[in-house]
């Protein structure tokens, strides 16, 4: 087993809290203002705007102007329901439409007018414009039984999220991070302009999926590698503050987007926005852990001298470098062939459930990451689309992740881990259900609530990494965050379907609900916060077992 000790004095050797990781911080991060608008996009590519059935005239539209059949008319005659909002979308009436509307007599206009009606299902629909010039749901006709269809725009690049951390994950540790990095951002790239050339919906479907694979890959190695240059000081912190260009990029896509109104464009300036990242070409190095651990020291080297002279490491004694890294190779690879020869990988994930305070933590932990992932996408997809100006909100949600991260790098250093991830999940949950209290005509009230719920799922997101870490012993940690990260990405792939077509408030209704459950679970974690993390999974039981002890003696002591 790698001594985590030997490769961390290889790194502070030549300065592993310097110029040089806040330098690796923002290059490596500045990713992340790129996938927010793929992440959140499809709240402009997939909106669906008022629609209603498109009825056969089988005239000019001279005949009708002459008949005073304006759009608005032919609508109110033919569509149950009255006003934008409660016009039947998905059906219409069973009327003799060319007898009504090329006829000038009024008595038989009346006339078919008083025939009792039925109503029969739209084959084709008619779009109001006045915000959208076309999205998706215009383009293919994603409405009443197709509806699902577009809820699959958000929930297949979630999908692809989850692919591509494991592909890239992967490729990361088998080649290399920053040929992992780069391999991403060409899919990250190519995905969206893909996408934006289809010519049908499950051309683009299979764009959306390619480019969630290159988010997920570039984001989560791009982490790996700012970690694997950065000391444990702050590891936390920038772990926190990792998020901020991706809010950056949250409130800057509606911006492009009110400008972009046809979503063939939108997607295709996305993605050239993305060819910034082709950058990292020339500006990315690769991770010198990696490096050492696979024994290439000449390629470490050159990279551990460079972070030496931005780190104003002068005097660094190269012998003793190559003699750190020599030590921390041989480790890898004892370590390797003992690993693989006593712990299988199954048997690893097998010991998340071999003993009851594993079985405890990790089933909880799957709930939680779970909740605060369609809690945190859902909120964010819903927002928007609560009848106020959508722009707006979208704006104002993107906004509010800056002071939400901020009191989140406070709250995680002053406050237990248990109060933070609980509590933040409680305050979201009960903001999200006290719209019940709010008349649903009240769209700035209830978007208001909805953003508040936001702002605090934003902290339990932010916090949720760091604290299942803390959690778990070292020999299974990877695995149980690995996993709990698919676990994430369900709950994420789920929030569209819940988002799209469950009506206007349940789902945050349900929002809600899930969070309450949630920060319940939490209670039945330990805390961690400045405790050492567990080595063994026997040291998880007998901390356990000695949390128990103190509680029972505080339980029964009384006070003299």
């Amino acid at each position: 087993m790698v001594s985590p000790i030997a490769t961390q004095n290889a790194l502070d050797a030549v300065g592993s809290t310097g110029r040089w990781q806040l330098l690796i911080f923002a290059i490596t991060s500045f990713s992340g203002f790129f996938t927010s608008f793929h992440h959140l996009g499809s709240v402009f590519l997939a909106a669906s705007p008022h629609h209603w059935c498109k009825v056969a005239i089988g005239a000019d539209q001279d005949v009708l102007s002459f008949n005073n059949w304006t759009s608005e008319r032919i609508r109110d005659y033919s569509i149950p329901g009255s006003g934008d909002s409660s016009y039947d979308k998905c059906s219409y009436y069973d009327r003799n439409y060319s007898l009504a509307f090329f006829e000038t007599n009024q008595w038989t206009m009346d006339l078919v007018a008083a025939v009792p009606l039925r109503t029969l299902p739209c084959e084709s629909w008619t779009y109001d414009n006045s915000e959208f010039k076309s999205t998706v749901v215009t383009t293919w006709d994603l409405v009443c039984g197709k509806s699902a269809l577009r809820s699959l725009v958000q929930a297949i690049y979630m999908g692809g999220i989850f692919f591509g951390t494991f592909v890239y994950g992967y490729v990361s540790d088998r080649y290399g991070r920053r040929t992992a990095i780069l391999a991403a951002a060409v899919q990250f790239i190519g995905g969206p302009f893909l996408a934006s050339i289809s010519v049908n919906y499950w051309w683009f479907i299979a764009a959306r999926m390619l480019t969630g694979m290159g988010s997920g890959g570039i984001f989560s190695v791009t982490f790996v590698l700012m970690t694997e240059f950065t000391g444990p000081k702050f590891r936390d912190v920038l772990g926190i503050a990792y998020q901020l260009p991706f809010a950056l990029g949250y409130i800057t896509l509606p911006g492009i987007a009110y400008f972009i109104r046809d979503w063939n464009t939108l997607q295709l300036v996305l993605s050239l926005l993305g060819l910034i990242l082709l950058s990292y070409y020339w500006i990315i190095p690769e991770s010198p852990r990696w490096l050492i651990v696979n024994g290439r020291f000449e390629e470490a080297l050159p990279i551990l001298r460079k972070v030496a002279k931005v780190n104003g490491k002068k005097d660094i004694d190269e012998n003793t470098l190559v003699q750190l890294m020599s030590r921390v190779s041989k480790q890898a690879t004892d370590g390797g062939n003992e690993e693989k020869k006593n712990k299988p990988g199954l048997k690893i994930f097998a010991d998340l459930f071999r003993t009851r305070q594993m079985r405890k933590r990790i089933l909880v932990s799957y709930a939680t990451w779970a909740s605060a992932s369609m809690c945190y996408y859902g909120l964010s997809l819903k927002a928007p689309t609560l009848g106020f100006d959508r722009y707006l909100v979208a704006f104002l949600a993107g906004i509010i992740e800056f002071p939400s991260l901020a009191l989140g790098c406070i709250i995680i250093r002053y406050l237990p881990r248990k109060v933070n991830f609980s509590g933040t999940f409680f305050i979201g949950g009960f903001a999200c259900l006290l719209i019940l209290l709010l008349p649903s005509s009240s769209a700035w009230g209830i978007t208001t609530l909805a953003l508040i719920g936001k702002f605090f799922i934003t902290i339990t997101y932010s916090i949720v990494y760091l604290y299942t870490s803390e959690m778990f012993p070292t020999h299974n940690r990877n695995v149980a965050l690995g996993t709990s990260s698919m676990c994430a990405r369900i709950g994420a792939t789920s929030a569209p379907f819940i988002v799209d077509l469950l009506g206007k408030n349940t789902p945050l209704v349900i929002f809600g609900i899930i969070s309450i459950i949630a920060g319940f679970l939490i209670t039945l974690l330990p805390e961690t916060r400045n405790r050492p993390l567990p080595e063994t999974i026997e040291d998880v039981e007998s901390r356990s077992q000695k949390d128990s002890d103190e509680s029972q003696r505080g339980n029964t002591e009384t006070p003299t």
